[in-house]
């Protein structure tokens, strides 16, 4: 099947091209008076990329779609394999061991975990015939997000296994899981940290039955 160019959401491809090009600018901006050479270059290496990124956008774009459907929960596999891999023989700097590294070249797990996981987030999520309320689906989906989450936590990032949950909870939205049930998931989370101050705890407790009675009014009583 031939891909009809028109059917790309080419209003999210332009907002991305545009985010990375900005980037490079405030790059450059910022390391323009940089001491050395490398890292007043660096934005050089950032265009490398972007051109890079690009020819593999056109190369993935022209696979048939059925590919990613049969082998997406072996390419999720294969990230968690990695993520567990460069824990063993990955290069550590600044105190932690989060890249593979070939030469010049650094390659991050994580950042191939992130597709992968939606690949076989969404595969799940559309072939299950289970409501998006099921129980079964909810620790499923969760469990195959909280497995590259524990492995990123031990590089230590914290910062990229933030981004997975919310990988999770956007799918869940899209498909089809109401605004009232994700702020019910987020709650214990969020409480905890309000928990530390009364001002805040009861802060939290006003927010939260605000919200759930603007989103469905009939939920706070029927729980």
């Amino acid at each position: 099947m031939l891909l009809k160019y028109q059917n790309l959401d080419w209003k999210i491809i332009t907002v991305a091209l545009l985010l990375s090009v900005i980037g490079i600018f405030l790059i450059m901006s910022a390391q323009f008076y940089a001491d050395n050479e490398f890292q007043k270059n660096f934005y050089e290496r950032q265009i490398i990329w972007l051109v890079i990124a690009l020819v593999v956008f056109a190369i993935i774009i022209h696979m048939p779609l059925r590919l990613f459907d049969l082998t997406a929960y072996l390419l999720y596999g294969i990230s968690i394999l990695l993520l567990g891999l460069v824990l063993i023989v990955g290069s550590s700097k600044m105190g932690a061991t989060r890249w593979f590294s070939f030469g010049p070249i650094n390659l991050a797990p994580s950042d191939i975990a992130k597709l992968t996981l939606i690949f076989s987030l969404s595969r799940f999520m559309a072939y299950t015939k289970r409501p998006s309320v099921s129980k079964r689906r909810l620790l499923i989906t969760a469990i195959l997000t909280l497995l590259p989450i524990m492995l990123i936590l031990k590089q230590p990032d914290l910062g990229t296994s933030l981004v997975f949950p919310v990988i999770l909870f956007v799918l869940w939205f899209w498909t089809g899981l109401s605004p009232a049930y994700l702020i019910l998931i987020l709650s214990p989370l969020v409480s905890l940290l309000a928990a530390s101050h009364i001002v805040t705890w009861v802060i939290y407790l006003v927010v939260l039955f605000v919200s759930l009675f603007i989103i469905r009014p009939g939920f706070i009583f029927s729980v």
